[in-house]
């Protein structure tokens, strides 16, 4: 029996082995100094990482037989066997080899002029549609002091070598909260999105490779400041005013004028892609991009794009902020944000639900709710030791958003640790409210899409321009190997639905039996996905036949009940949701009216006036 049992362990043992989790450096061979943003990849197989702003890196592979390459822009490539990394965790780069050169060219000396077009051409005429994932990173810092971190991941879509869309995977927010107020970086990815190389955008100051070649004379000092057999690097200079102009560096492929990596400066912009809030303003703006390309089927595709900023926030004296006049302030902030782009033509499976595209990345990430299955098998990037300190430690004064399960929804700043001027809680307000148990949605009358229509409207409009409940159901798919993680959660959109009818005794009922009737529909669909047992076709089709069901059913629920008028209709439903859910709203919401009735009451006989109710 021995024999049998040892094959039985050698088995076991190299399977636990078949992957393990590398964790290495890279390093300039002769200086040590960390490389940043380094590329590695897995020879043969589509796995691959990039350095964080240690130089530091993790990736799984087999530690016996996988081997990985190493490849960074003016160094050699490397291949290391990952056995060798085990052991010895460091990888040391070696510079190549470069004619440096100080030589400026001017319109006598045209070929690097002609270069430079020639490299646009070819980034212009390229209208090749590509797709990928995306890993988005912020940091930000208001003067010294950690204000925000951000992690995203997106799928991209490309028109050529320009982003023209990110949508949003998932994503997780750490924010500090400084002088009692909060600092939103709010849509940097828009602005890293907007950037295009080679058409001119008022929001960024102009670039090299926006311009004909009479105008590259006119505005450009360049100077040829390295070169192999392979590349040119290029640097350019404005010859005029420099805070309207991007100065910088290039690297092109001198065989096919294709771009390998630019680097953008504009110190002092007075072109500036971003905003302060109401009169605050903005100065001293220092803008930094630098984008690495990759040749993928012998085109330039963006690999990596590193935005950074620094800029001195004024806040206005007298600004006013929900009608709380702000101290005067002065404020230096620095952003650092990476958009690392990866697994061409790969990209994620986004979750099924339909939102608004414009709202911020806030909105968007307080929407998709933290999945850990999804965060544990992606990791585009290693966090630093510091990083991860301000996602993982918070104290009494931090927020973090989409951090853990049940982090997510209208309500995820609510708990009253951040207060106004004038003492009330901060509450984050937005569009999206999460089906709880708990909870019950009512009528907001304050919202101008609510507002009561006159009798002559009620008789003359159709009941679909009075009234509209928006419920979606959010189904969000991961997969890992052979592994389908599913979760699902139903959402009422408050901004897409209206209900211009008056608001009686049976309305705010109506509203959530309806509500509940769709998280009923809801929870079916999530048992047969527990299951386990369907492909993404099969999950495909389930979701579907999901909304169409609850569909017919909320439209049945409106129209049997009269939109809650019958009451013998009303509690035929009622008694459903009771029986799926255990929550009777009728006798929820009689106690809630008997117990508004008696506070306004006795608030009467005080001399009082009660206070007005937005959902009445």
């Amino acid at each position: 029996m021995r024999i049998p049992l040892i094959v039985f362990f050698l088995y076991v043992s190299q399977f636990i082995l078949a992957q393990q989790l590398i964790v290495a450096k890279v390093k300039d061979s002769q200086t040590k100094e960390p490389l940043v943003y380094c590329n590695i990849s897995v020879i043969g197989k589509n796995k691959g990482t990039i350095t964080n702003t240690n130089g530091e890196f993790s990736i799984d592979a087999n530690p016996i037989t996988d081997k990985l390459s190493i490849t960074y822009l003016g160094y050699d490539t490397k291949t290391v066997s990952t056995s060798e990394l085990v052991a010895h965790p460091v990888i040391l780069l070696t510079p190549k080899e470069m004619i440096l050169n100080e030589v400026t060219v001017h319109a006598g000396n045209e070929y690097l002029y002609d270069f430079l077009v020639k490299c646009a051409k070819t980034l212009e005429n390229d209208n090749s549609r590509l797709s990928s994932k995306a890993y988005y990173g912020s940091e930000t810092w208001i003067s010294d002091s950690d204000a925000e971190l951000i992690e995203c991941y997106f799928n991209a879509k490309y028109r050529g070598h320009h982003i023209i869309d990110l949508f949003l995977k998932n994503g997780r927010i750490s924010m500090s909260v400084i002088d009692n107020r909060i600092y939103n970086n709010m849509s940097n990815s828009n602005i890293i999105k907007k950037l295009n190389l080679v058409e001119y955008d008022s929001f960024f100051p102009e670039s090299p490779l926006q311009f004909n070649k009479r105008k590259l004379l006119k505005y450009y000092d360049l100077k040829l400041i390295g070169s192999d057999s392979l590349m040119y690097i290029i640097s350019f200079t404005p010859m005029k005013d420099t805070t309207k102009y991007f100065s910088g560096e290039i690297w092109i492929n001198r065989k096919k004028s294709t771009i390998l990596k630019i680097h953008l400066l504009c110190k002092n912009s007075t072109t500036i892609p971003f905003e302060g809030y109401a009169e605050d303003s903005l100065s001293n703006v220092n803008i930094e991009f630098t984008e690495t390309f990759k040749e993928l089927d012998g085109k330039s595709v963006p690999e990596l794009i590193i935005f950074n900023y620094e800029l001195l926030y004024h806040t206005a004296t007298g600004a006013q902020l929900r009608f709380i006049e702000l101290p005067e302030m002065n404020r230096v902030i620095t952003s650092k944000n990476i958009l690392y782009l990866y697994d061409y033509d790969i990209p994620f499976l986004m979750p099924y639900f339909e939102y608004d595209s414009e709202i911020s990345d806030y909105t968007k990430i307080s929407l998709i709710p933290y999945n850990d299955f999804f965060w544990h098998h992606n990791n585009a990037i290693t966090l630093t030791s510091e990083q991860k300190a301000k996602l993982g430690i918070f104290t009494d004064k931090n927020y973090s958003v989409n951090i853990t399960e049940g982090c997510y929804g209208k309500d995820f700043m609510s708990d009253g640790k951040l207060k106004w001027f004038d003492g009330k809680p901060l509450k984050w307000s937005g569009q999206y409210t999460f089906w709880y148990p708990e909870r019950r949605v009512f009528i907001n009358k304050a919202m101008p899409s609510n507002k009561t229509a006159t009798q002559t409207q009620i008789s003359e409009l159709r009941i679909e321009d009075l009234f509209n409940i928006e419920v979606q159901i959010l189904l969000d798919v991961n997969t890992f190997e052979d592994s389908i993680n599913c979760r699902s959660y139903t959402v009422f959109d408050e901004v897409k639905s209206y209900y211009r009818l008056p608001v009686k005794e049976y309305t705010n009922p109506f509203v959530n039996i309806l509500f509940d009737i769709c998280e009923i529909e809801r929870q079916k669909m999530q048992n047969q996905l527990d299951l386990g047992v369907l492909n993404l076709s099969q999950i495909d089709s389930l979701y579907n036949k999901t909304m169409e069901d609850m569909g017919k059913l909320t439209y049945k629920f409106s129209y049997d009940s009269d939109f809650g008028k019958r009451v013998i209709e009303m509690t035929k439903w009622n008694k459903y949701v009771v029986d799926n859910l255990g929550i009777d709203n009728i006798k929820m919401f009689e106690e809630y009216y008997e117990e508004r009735e008696l506070r306004n009451d006795s608030i009467l006989k005080a001399g009082g006036v009660p206070p007005k109710n937005i959902f009445e």
